[in-house]
């Protein structure tokens, strides 16, 4: 992640030259590299500008599987960024394009984004049938680290619907198998699901034990941007249970991160309320 912060301009300009000397896979390869690195740094507009170009190269060189991939990540952005119109466009053309593609990861992908573009856009119940699917085709697939984390996601979807027992089962499930493979970022955002619904199960100790850990993964990762979330439900629960201090504390460092990765309408939100 320090070589990523330090050499980030560089390789973005890098890919924009491979593309105009037709050096598509690299072009493709840098923009896919660098997509984990914007995620965990919550630099969604750095990341449309690498999928862009990614996409014009996958375009270039003729492969509807990098297409659909350029396209889905490019939905899932412009979808976070208020352009849920030119968002959804993406998803459709990733959904034309699975007509020449046999792949049941792919497929679940797909419905991986499309669920987190629903409940995004608020569409709970649609959020948490696209989850189910994805789930069904990672474990057609094989891939059990997709399997782990579609697990967490039903079970984060069931929760957002109330249905706590549920995503408890899918949760724990989710953990018992992030923790089989080691898969430490997995396992962090299971966590922050089991504090969400410890929380609202009235289990206080158990919620901030939850966060706490989670928040131990994702600095032991540097993933800022989901430590900057795992802040605010942190200081959401101490005050629920009358802990103001505490709270504000959490609240006060979740604010500064979100103002540092230019989330304004997340910086906005939680500045209105404490």
């Amino acid at each position: 992640m320090a070589w990523f912060d330090a050499e980030h301009a560089c390789l973005m300009t890098e890919q924009r030259q491979a593309l105009e000397r037709n050096a598509f896979d690299v072009a493709w390869m840098i923009g896919r590299a660098l997509n984990n690195y914007h995620l965990r740094r919550g630099r969604t507009h750095d990341d449309v500008d690498a999928w862009l170009m990614a996409l014009r190269a996958a375009e270039a060189l003729g492969d509807p599987l990098k297409q659909v991939t350029a396209n889905m990540c490019l939905g899932a952005d412009y979808v976070e960024q208020g352009q849920s119109a030119l968002g959804h466009k993406h998803f459709e053309r990733s959904l034309e394009l699975f007509t020449h593609i046999d792949d049941p990861e792919a497929h679940g992908g797909a419905h991986r984004a499309m669920a987190w573009a629903a409940e995004f856009e608020g569409d709970l119940e649609k959020a948490l049938e696209h989850s189910l699917r994805g789930l069904e085709k990672f474990r057609a697939a094989g891939s059990e680290i997709r399997e782990a984390e579609s697990l967490n996601e039903v079970g984060w979807r069931y929760a957002c619907l109330g249905r706590y027992a549920e995503a408890r089962t899918f949760c724990e499930e989710a953990m018992l198998l992030n923790n089989k493979l080691g898969h430490s970022e997995g396992a962090a955002a299971t966590l922050d699901s089991l504090a969400h619904i410890a929380h609202h199960d009235g289990r206080h100790a158990d919620a901030v034990a939850h966060y706490r850990e989670a928040l131990a993964l994702y600095r032991e990762l540097d993933n800022s941007a989901e430590e900057a979330t795992v802040l605010e439900h942190l200081g959401d629960v101490h005050s629920a249970a009358g802990e103001d201090a505490s709270a504000r504390e959490q609240w006060d460092r979740a604010l500064e991160l979100y103002r540092e990765q230019g989330r304004t309408a997340e910086a906005t939100a939680l500045a209105s309320r404490i």
